[in-house]
């Protein structure tokens, strides 16, 4: 859990309880051997030589802490998509969870 939430995330008893139910409840739990094909498709494909075909007014977002998804990632993503909007957040890799209310606000902030 470290690398994907952040210490005010896992030092929140209640929401770490509510994160450990949701997983023993999850009825589709992600196997190891679809987060080892995960992976691989991680390490094995690069599109970078795509970006620049990406037209659409894009939003990169990022956690600052997160040790997944290095900021210095998002950042050239932000840098190589036209119409891109960076936006980086205090928290790690799972910022959908850990801040939900500020990540929908810059989502509708983006779209509207």
């Amino acid at each position: 859990l470290p690398w994907i939430f952040d210490q005010k995330f896992l030092t929140d008893q209640a929401k770490v309880q509510w994160l450990k139910a949701s997983m023993l409840n999850n009825p589709d739990p992600q196997s190891l051997a679809d987060q080892e094909r995960q992976y691989l498709a991680l390490t094995m494909w690069d599109g970078r030589a795509n970006l620049a075909k990406i037209k659409a007014p894009t939003l990169v977002a990022y956690g600052i802490q997160d040790l997944i998804s290095l900021p210095a990632d998002s950042r050239y993503l932000a840098e190589n998509i036209a119409n891109a909007k960076l936006v980086e957040f205090d928290c790690a890799h799972d910022f959908s969870l850990a801040i939900p209310k500020e990540l929908a606000k810059t989502i509708i902030d983006f779209c509207t």
